[in-house]
Formats: C-alpha cells, structure tokens, sequence
C-alpha cells in the first residue's frame, strides 16, 4: 500500500526531530565551551527535554516549541553571560520568530498566539513602543504557522487521495494489480490465493448492458467485505477477474462457500503461496478454476 496521509508528517516531524537534536547538541559544545554553569545547565536541560519528547507526535512537538520560546525567555532574563545590551539580541529574537512560526505548524493558533504573546511581553529591555511592534511581528509568524499547517494538510490530503487512486480500483473500491504485486512479496506463508471470475460477464453486459455489468462486480467485492477475515485481502486485477491473498495452512474452502452464498455467480480456484512468484501461482489457480467450471458444466 502506498504511503497515506500520515506520510508527509511523518517526514515532516522526522526532519524536525533531527534538527532539533543537532541544534541541541551544537548548542550544548558551544555553552560547554564558555564555562558558563548556568548556561550549560539551560543547553543540556534543552538537549534532555529534546531526548524526552522526539518521535511522539506533533502533540509533542508542540510542547518541545512551547518549551524552547519560554526557555529562550528566561535565557534573556536569567544568564548574565549573553549580552543584552539593553535588548534582546536580533539572533535570539529571530530564534523567537522562528519557533513562533514553527508552533503555529505544529500546534496550532491558540499555542503560537500564546507564544507570540510571552515572546513580546517577556522579553527583557524594550520599552512599550518597541513590544508592539515585536507582538505584531510574533503575531505575523504565528499566523504564517498556521496557513503553513493548513497548506500541509490539504497536501497531506491530496497526497492520501492520489496513493488511493494509484492502488485501488474505482468501479468496486478494491485494491488493484500494483497494490496486489507488493502485498503479495510481504505476505506470510503459509498462505494461499484464490482467483475469482465472474460467470457469464459478458452475457450479463450483452443482454442486460454494461451497468448491470458493473452491478454485479460491486455485488461480488461487497461479497468479499463481507465474508473476509481480518486477514483476507482481495484485489481487482481487470475485467472480470478478481484475486484474494489469505493466510493460513489450509485451504480457504470455508471463506469460498460463504462468498457463493451471497453471490452465487462466481467461479474460484486456488493454489498454494509458492517460490515461483506470483505469475506461478495466479496461473496454477487460474488452471483450477478452470477443471472447476469444466466439472461443472459436465454435471449440468
């Protein structure tokens, strides 16, 4: 299956991640460098906070943001050795802007208002003028944050769609020939494929017309939602052909004679999951299928 909609966070969040530990360690040297106590102690803080939330979800990266912004605030106010003179430095007070923008991706307004907020009005030696000026541009990094959070999930979505649409087939909603070519090199064995063909397809689009056709392929993959196990799954691979993936030791004869309770048109053969690869065994299935709907036309 193709990746989904988690995909793009997943990369997204795996990047920050990794930024945010190799900012920390850097960070953590460089302090360690100044003989700074207080300072190194705000770095390894940091790097062992950064260790604690990595990899929980964008829940946890917007905690690890919040935590930077109030961080960096009491870095101004508390450290003698950064040099304020009299205002926030321009590189920490854009490490601000940053991670207000950053806050508004990952967590969302309300946490990147409230950052841009504390950013302004904590830090130390700016006169009142000045802290309006800093809240609107927090405030502008902020809701920059949130439309880039936006923009994420409509591609997020998009991207989710388009991998469906690659692996699945539209008429009955089954997975198609791709997805069935990659599930069948991962899938366990034992295991067993069944391949299924819809009787008198072209007779029922002849005589009845094509959407009657159509019916009975939808009528057939609702048979296979219906009647499959947890571990069944089932594939359109064109026309009237249909194939099923199940695992076990034994045949699956139980599964087969529940779908023909539903849908009684169908002729199905199946073949052991082999090393010949799956042209092998499509063909070997393929062939029973066939001594099947010769037998049943001899005792008609």
């Amino acid at each position: 299956m193709a990746p989904g909609r988690g995909d793009l966070w997943e990369r997204i969040e795996r990047l920050y991640w990794a930024s945010a530990l190799g900012l920390g360690a850097v960070a953590l040297l460089l302090e360690a460098l100044l003989r700074a106590p207080l300072l190194l102690a705000f770095g390894g803080l940091y790097l062992a906070v950064s260790l604690l939330l990595a990899q929980r979800g964008r829940g946890a990266i917007g905690v690890h943001l919040a935590y930077a912004v109030l961080s960096t605030l009491a870095l101004l106010w508390l450290v003698p050795e950064v040099p304020l003179a009299g205002r926030p430095l321009p590189l920490l007070a854009a490490v601000l802007v940053l991670a207000v923008l950053a806050l508004g991706v990952y967590g969302g307004p309300w946490p990147a208002a409230l950052a841009a907020l504390a950013a302004a009005l904590g830090a130390p030696g700016l006169g009142p003028y000045a802290r309006i000026g800093f809240l609107g541009v927090y405030a502008l990094a902020g809701y920059l944050g949130v439309r880039i959070r936006g923009w994420l999930a409509e591609l997020a979505a998009t991207q989710e769609r388009l991998a469906w649409i690659a692996h699945h087939d539209p008429l009955t909603g089954l997975e198609n020939r791709r997805a069935l070519e990659a599930a069948y090199a991962a899938h366990p064995r034992p295991g067993y494929l069944t391949l299924w063909d819809v009787d008198d397809l072209k007779r029922i689009n002849d005589v009845q017309g094509h959407a009657a056709g159509d019916a009975a392929l939808r009528a057939l993959a609702e048979a296979f939602r219906a009647e499959a196990r947890r571990e069944d799954r089932f594939f359109r691979t064109g026309g009237d052909e249909f194939v099923g993936l199940h695992v076990g030791s034994a045949p699956p004869i139980g599964l087969i004679e529940r779908v023909r309770r539903r849908f009684p048109g169908v002729s199905v053969g199946w073949a052991v999951l082999g090393d010949g690869g799956l042209e092998a065994a499509v063909a070997a299935a393929d062939r029973a299928m066939y001594q099947a709907k010769r037998k049943r036309a001899e005792s008609r």
